[in-house]
């Protein structure tokens, strides 16, 4: 068979081409072209936002190589000085013999468990008054080790009668701002001979103006006093007798097996205790003992 015959075969064994699909369809070609040139250009509109989005940001984010970026500006109080941490709160001062030492026991906040040691206190006297502001920052503590803070400041002038006044609680209620600090004095206390050395009390938790502690051990012998000072009358009698302490009378007790003297300083009550050692029980020749080495006001 040659290659005529055999094409003529095939052009019989192949159905003709109908007449609609002899030429191509220009006008869906047409119309489907239209169509993706519009997608198109969309999607190339939405492309170039995003590119010129990224080069603004990223000229707003990075600073210009000839300058190094702006340090950020620390916000001021309106008065232009540092604001004092919020809610400080001190209601405890004890001022030493010379009236013009204070320390001052600044109470944690014991909801956001922050302490205060870091703080320094600012004095601004008047003549009826001082006020107590305070400089610094707050520190965060183990919400089981809060203390108060231990502050130290010095009067230009002594305290005297002046009223003391806590000025540093910028956030608490207007109720407690400039809330009265309640100084316990050293000048009410006997003067203990050099071996008597102060030991630390361990406050926990707040002090709230009504009550304080001092303790003081013997080096040489080991033994122990502790003073508390309150700022209402203790309600117990003076089953024991009275005792001279200086130019002031005292009252000696024994309630059970306590037993110590007190007496009063204006509107302060004090009262000291000898602390029993091991195998050592106080009893009120040890107070008398201590009444007589001691030098009274």
């Amino acid at each position: 068979m040659t290659e005529r015959e055999l094409n003529g075969l095939l052009d019989e064994a192949v159905p003709p081409i109908p007449a609609e699909f002899a030429d191509a369809p220009y006008p869906s070609i047409r119309r489907r072209a239209r169509r993706r040139r519009t997608v198109s250009a969309a999607v190339a509109c939405g492309a170039l936002a995003v590119a010129v989005g990224v080069v603004v940001a990223g000229i707003a984010t990075t600073p210009w190589n000839g300058a190094a970026p702006l340090p950020p500006v620390a916000p001021a109080s309106s008065s232009g000085a540092m604001a004092p941490p919020p809610s400080i709160f001190v209601y405890v001062a004890r001022v030493d013999r010379a009236g013009t030492g204070l320390t001052l026991y600044v109470n944690p906040d014991t909801v956001k468990c922050h302490t205060y040691a870091n703080l320094t206190p600012v004095l601004e006297e008047h003549l009826d008054r001082v006020v107590v502001t305070f400089t610094g920052a707050d520190t965060k503590t183990s919400c089981d080790q809060l203390r108060p803070a231990v502050l130290h400041a010095t009067l230009a002038a002594p305290l005297g009668d002046r009223e003391l006044l806590d000025g540093a609680v910028n956030d608490a209620p207007p109720a407690a701002a400039n809330s009265t600090i309640r100084p316990f004095f050293d000048a009410d206390l006997p003067v203990l001979p050099s071996a008597w050395q102060e030991m630390p009390t361990g406050v926990d938790g707040e002090l709230d103006g009504s009550w304080f502690i001092v303790v003081y051990q013997d080096a040489s012998t080991h033994r122990e006093i502790r003073i508390d000072a309150w700022t209402q009358k203790q309600p117990y009698p003076a089953d024991a007798g009275e005792v001279t302490l200086g130019s002031r009378t005292g009252s000696l007790f024994a309630i059970g097996q306590t037993v110590g003297v007190r007496w009063q300083a204006g509107d302060l009550s004090y009262e000291l205790k000898p602390i029993p050692g091991e195998g050592d029980d106080a009893t009120l020749d040890n107070v008398r003992a201590l009444i007589d080495e001691f030098t009274w006001p």
